[in-house]
């Protein structure tokens, strides 16, 4: 972006300008803008080429596009789509590019309302020579790299793994050696490999694919630790090797299914609505039940994932562990998962406490009897000098174990409370987890067994129906109120009643008689609520007292003084106001020319 802004890069200005269809002048002031930080001055035909592009690339086809982007497209790339009378397109250029409008394929899938169908592959024009003249400037090392450098983020992790492995199987690299080096080289090779070879952000490496192919690839060293050098020492431990070798296949495949699941796509409507980045975020708060990128009404529980793109039903989280969404398709698949993972790892570590064992008592002790589990913690040196690979592994272990052990515990609440990640941790910010005076309740919660029992079933309730249930009247009719103005500015497009709210009719008169379980995740939850705004206002009166000593002490002011304004500044009342006229504080408060309304 510097380098466009500067305008000392002709042929790479020219090179971007015809590949976006957009002109020069108008992408170096995007350029400019973009490294000053203000979005607002982006042009409007920029952003709108930018959102026809990035729905382009979600469906895997050109967007509608104007004769100057349809130009720019070389032979050879798939079939795009040109838009009939869309601004700034003349009579005839969808003809010119080699597209008929009549002669088009309307009620494709995918494509936008009156796009036409595929048309010819348009012939070579200048902005496609210009894309080739600065392919062929390049040298051969920077395609390879703009070619494969793109697999660099899935493909490190296991090699890294794979060599560590080999070079502390091979006795080459001391334990301790190991212990220091392998994060420091693991750094530097991320730094070099990943994010200087395939030219992606720092940022951007929890969104890739590096965190999944990085705990895949930890999962095959641990279990290719067990088989390869802890199996021959544990022949009297058969069935238990059995066991774990069965836990293994189960989570491997687990975690290949979370990976591919669709977890709750919600299929997009047309290219995304060209807006602003600051009028998208100003429209959104305003109406957030719906969806200008994929545009359509969200379903009560859904939310727009910015990693995939995509709206998901029940979302739970983006998870960097299997590299996909977790939503209503795979977190049953998810939580399996983590338990399959969470009772390995456990046996696991059962497994290795009688091959060190076996191995203190064969190879350092010389006995056939089986020292205890103390005395392998004593003679960890001598361990780590003949099984350095193994005890890394190990200790490894440990970290997974801990971190699986958190993710297992939170998804477990969160089935047992009818809950998803999201909705825990933006549970204020949900219009349907909050009451009338804005304090947390959940009208999903029936109460453990229950919502365990739902979570597991393949049957999903018509969360919306059950919403509108137990809504107070009052609510009620405030959300009917807001899906009118809702379905007005989204033009329609939010389908059946049913999932755009139910009507008056579907409340019952004791929808606000209905209170969730006495022993419930949702009880739990407000009391938690509760004592953190109580220790809030505790900190609150702490932070008043010191304010009012420290006016007292150096402030020289009277402490009748002090505590009118003090008073003052809570508003004149409660947490400790008088109640009652012509009190010391007040009167002292008044000579100090300050105004004290009594009630």
């Amino acid at each position: 972006m510097k380098a466009l802004a500067s305008g000392q890069h002709p042929q790479l200005l020219e090179a971007v300008s015809g590949k976006m269809g957009v002109g020069p002048n108008q992408l170096r002031q995007t350029a400019a803008a973009i490294a000053a930080g203000e979005s607002d001055a982006i042009p409007a035909e920029v952003v709108q080429q930018a959102m026809q592009l990035q729905w382009a690339l979600r469906q895997g086809a050109l967007p509608p596009m104007g004769p100057a982007a349809a130009a720019a497209v070389p032979s050879g790339l798939p079939p795009g789509v040109l838009g009939n009378g869309l601004p700034g397109l003349p009579p005839g250029a969808a003809a010119a590019a080699g597209a008929a409008a009549a002669g088009g394929m309307p009620g494709m899938p995918g494509m936008p309302p009156g796009a036409a169908g595929p048309p010819a592959s348009p012939p070579p024009t200048a902005g496609s020579q210009l894309l080739l003249d600065a392919e062929e400037q390049q040298g051969c090392i920077d395609l390879y790299r703009r070619a494969y450098g793109r697999h660099l983020d899935l493909v490190y992790p296991p090699a890294f793994v794979a060599a560590a492995a080999l070079a502390l199987s091979s006795g080459a690299v001391p334990f301790w050696v190991a212990l220091l080096l392998l994060p420091l080289c693991f750094i530097l090779g991320l730094n070099f490999i990943v994010v200087k070879g395939s030219g992606m952000p720092p940022g951007l490496l929890p969104f890739s694919r590096f965190p999944a192919a990085m705990v895949a690839s930890l999962e095959v060293l641990v279990v290719a630790t067990f088989f390869l050098q802890m199996l021959p020492w544990l022949t009297e431990l058969r069935w238990s090797c059995m066991v774990f070798a069965a836990l293994c296949i189960a989570f491997f495949w687990l975690h290949y299914r979370c990976f591919k699941q669709d977890p709750g796509f919600l299929e997009a409507r047309g290219a995304p609505v060209p807006l602003a980045p600051a009028q998208r975020m100003m429209l959104a708060a305003q109406n957030p039940s719906w969806c200008y990128t994929c545009n359509i009404y969200k379903p009560i529980r859904t939310k727009h994932c910015s990693n995939c793109d995509r709206c998901v039903a029940e979302f739970d989280h983006h998870c960097p562990v299997v590299g996909n969404c977790v939503g209503v398709g795979n977190r049953r698949s998810f939580m399996g998962y983590l338990l399959l993972l969470w009772a390995a790892e456990l046996g696991f570590f059962h497994l290795a406490d009688r091959f060190w064992r076996r191995v203190l008592a064969v190879q350092v002790l010389g006995s056939h009897a089986l020292p205890g589990t103390l005395a392998v913690l004593r003679h960890a040196g001598a361990l780590a000098r003949l099984w350095p690979g193994t005890l890394l592994v190990c200790l490894l272990t440990v970290f997974i174990l801990a971190g699986t052990t958190f993710l297992l515990a939170r998804q477990l609440f969160l089935a047992a409370a009818n809950l998803t990640t999201n909705e825990l941790l933006l549970r204020h910010k949900y219009g349907y987890l909050q009451a009338a005076d804005r304090s947390y309740r959940n009208p999903f919660d029936e109460g453990p067994a229950s919502n365990c029992i739902q979570f597991w079933s393949e049957a999903r309730p018509d969360w919306y129906a059950l919403y509108a249930a137990r809504l107070p009247p009052e609510q009620l009719q405030r959300l009917q109120q807001e899906q009118a103005g809702d379905e007005e500015q989204g033009g329609g497009g939010g389908g059946s009643s049913s999932r755009n709210g139910p009507d008056s009719s579907s409340s019952s008169s004791g929808g606000d008689a209905w209170e969730p379980p006495g022993f419930s995740a949702t009880s739990l939850l407000c009391k938690w609520e509760s004592s953190r705004r109580a220790l809030a206002e505790a900190r609150v009166r702490k932070r008043q007292r010191r304010e009012a000593w420290l006016l007292q002490q150096y402030g020289g002011v009277a402490p009748e003084l002090a505590e009118g304004q003090q008073l003052l500044a809570n508003g004149g009342g409660g947490g400790g106001s008088c109640s009652h006229a012509g009190c010391a504080s007040c009167q002292a408060a008044q000579q100090g020319g300050h105004a004290h309304a009594h009630a």
